[in-house]
């Protein structure tokens, strides 16, 4: 049952090669990581995104092949990029000035350069990603913030930890009210 992998990064087909076409994007900027065959025989593959070199996070696409190999489906964001800039007017250093201002008292990673799809999809962003990790009101804290590498705007923030919520489980015992 479920879903195991049949190709290698890099081993794929003519295609799985197609949805690159498709959506406008080089061979440059899509490569294939993974690659799943279902019980079905259904194939699900899937693809990093890269703009000019570096790596858009947030930016997966899933293309799905049914069992004769003819794509069905398509999942992913794919933004209209073509004007985005591939020079950062904010540098690493003040970069990390708005990440102090944004996580006080947590300790931040080197910043590293990428281009980012914020969570609400407005678009796609040159940005620095920066690590903070600590503890807040007594709670671990891991969180990827995106400082925009054109503005110093906070693009996103991606926690890499989340609170568990306080779930009860409850039991009828065949009954009809507990």
């Amino acid at each position: 049952a479920g879903c195991q992998q049949v190709l290698e990064s890099g081993d794929v087909g003519p295609n799985l090669e197609r949805p690159r076409a498709g959506l406008g994007l080089s061979d440059d900027e899509l490569t294939v990581v993974e690659v799943l065959k279902d019980e079905l025989g259904m194939t699900h593959v899937k693809y990093e995104r890269r703009k000019h070199g570096l790596e858009v996070v947030s930016g997966e696409i899933k293309a799905h092949l049914d069992a004769n190999d003819q794509i069905y489906a398509i999942t992913g964001s794919r933004n209209d990029d073509r004007w985005v800039s591939k020079v950062p007017v904010w540098g690493e250093v003040r970069a990390l000035e708005k990440a102090r201002e944004l996580a006080e008292t947590l300790s931040l990673a080197p910043p590293r350069l990428v281009y980012v799809i914020p969570n609400d999809e407005r678009g796609i962003f040159l940005a620095w990603e920066i690590r903070a990790q600590g503890a807040s009101n007594g709670l671990p804290v891991d969180d990827l913030l995106y400082v925009g590498a054109l503005n110093g705007d906070l693009i996103d923030r991606h926690p890499q930890v989340r609170p568990l919520l306080d779930r009860r489980l409850y039991s009828a015992n065949l009954a009809e009210s507990l």
